[in-house]
């Protein structure tokens, strides 16, 4: 299973859009996820899904357990390899909400006092 999948990651308003991709695999198979060219700081995860379509969580609910992540700083790479049994998973990309904010408003910061 060779498969690229491309698309838009930003609005056009520069925003980020949260994505989901299920897939599922019908044997072994050696993954690698990679985000490149990122505009923002973006985090990718993969995660198993039970038969109904949902990810393993915790007791309350609040917390879902991944099989992998790539959580590096800033607008790095990211890069996810590993291998997967048979089953259903999905690969979510996720923006780092706290890292893109404190980013942003040093960057208005910085503007303001080049602006005085």
């Amino acid at each position: 299973m060779n498969q690229i999948i491309e698309g838009a990651l930003y609005n056009t308003d520069g925003s980020y859009k949260n994505r989901f991709h299920p897939f599922t695999l019908d044997r072994t198979t050696n993954l690698f996820l990679t985000l490149t060219n990122l505009k923002r700081d973006l985090d990718l995860y993969v995660t198993s899904l039970d038969s109904d379509g949902k990810p393993p969580t915790s007791s309350d609910g609040k917390k879902i357990f991944n099989i992998a992540s790539s959580t590096n700083d800033k607008t790095e790479d990211e890069s996810i390899f590993l291998q997967l049994k048979p089953g259903s998973y999905r690969a979510e990309i996720k923006e780092n909400l706290g890292a893109n904010h404190w980013a942003e408003k040093a960057l208005q910061r910085t503007t303001a006092s080049h602006s005085s």
